[in-house]
């Protein structure tokens, strides 16, 4: 897409409202989670998963699950609830050198939401340790003049709007990471703008993936779990595929519902 043509504005009132789905998809989810299949063998590979604003290790139950599922061995962040502030780093810089000592392997970082922007920074602070980096929706490009639906409950969290972000800890969340990198966004996102959500960078290792869902309810997606799995399953040595298994996944893949078949 266009630079010229990314919007700064948040998602529309009609798309926040559709946010409500996010009832509905995790509740389905549960009846969907059986039929999810395993794609990957993840041979104890560590994974270290961040939750979204306001949400804690709770929020990544069913992602967790999945991929200890598949064979890896996925952490919490351990830091309670995400409320997005710079002095959590010290304690996830911990608890990455102590997953990265444990194993003697890379650690994958997955972010939901702002989740993805402590993905970024660490992946950026610490390549040595970081084997790749997985968003689902982290709006990384809005930071700075973006806006979200959420952007008042940030301010009243932390007594400042996110604009006003250390520069240096901006530059760290904007910066594409060496590392191979796949980000999930769904363009019907009722919290973030999904334009804020893909890398403009163009890399063999640079992956940018649409999927179908609501912004809440892209933790118990069905294709999120999928497409997070296949990344984590090219062990970095080749592209997560655009693709999904037939049958019923088909109906959880956005051309199913005639959206835009290319959106970046």
């Amino acid at each position: 897409m266009d630079n010229n043509q990314v919007t700064n504005k948040a998602p529309s009132l009609s798309y926040l409202l559709l946010e409500g789905r996010m009832i509905i998809e995790w509740a389905s989810s549960c009846a969907l989670y059986p039929l999810i299949p395993k794609q990957v063998e993840g041979e104890g590979r560590p994974v270290l998963i961040f939750p979204p604003f306001l949400g804690n290790d709770v929020s990544t139950t069913f992602l967790r699950k999945h991929l200890n599922n598949q064979g890896f061995e996925a952490y919490k962040w351990d830091v309670g609830v995400n409320f997005v502030r710079d002095n959590y780093l010290p304690q996830l810089v911990e608890k990455l050198n102590q997953i990265y000592e444990k194993h003697g392997q890379k650690v994958a970082l997955i972010g939901w939401s702002a989740g993805g922007i402590f993905a970024r920074v660490l992946a950026n602070l610490f390549p040595e340790m970081t084997e790749q980096v997985i968003t689902i929706a982290t709006p990384f490009k809005g930071i700075r003049s973006g806006k979200t639906n959420v952007d008042t409950l940030f301010e009243i969290f932390n007594g400042k709007k996110k604009s006003q972000t250390k520069k240096e800890l901006l530059d760290l969340i904007e910066k594409t990471p060496d590392t191979p990198v796949t980000c999930l966004y769904s363009t019907t996102d009722g919290i973030v703008q999904w334009e804020h959500c893909y890398e403009e960078v163009v890399r063999a290792d640079v992956n940018n993936i649409e999927v179908f869902g609501s912004h809440g309810g892209l933790g118990a997606n069905p294709s999120v779990m999928i497409y997070v799995a296949q990344a984590l399953g090219s062990k970095s040595e080749r592209p997560a595929k655009n693709m999904l298994p037939g049958g019923i996944a088909n109906v959880l893949y956005p051309q199913f519902w005639k959206l835009d078949k290319k959106r970046v």
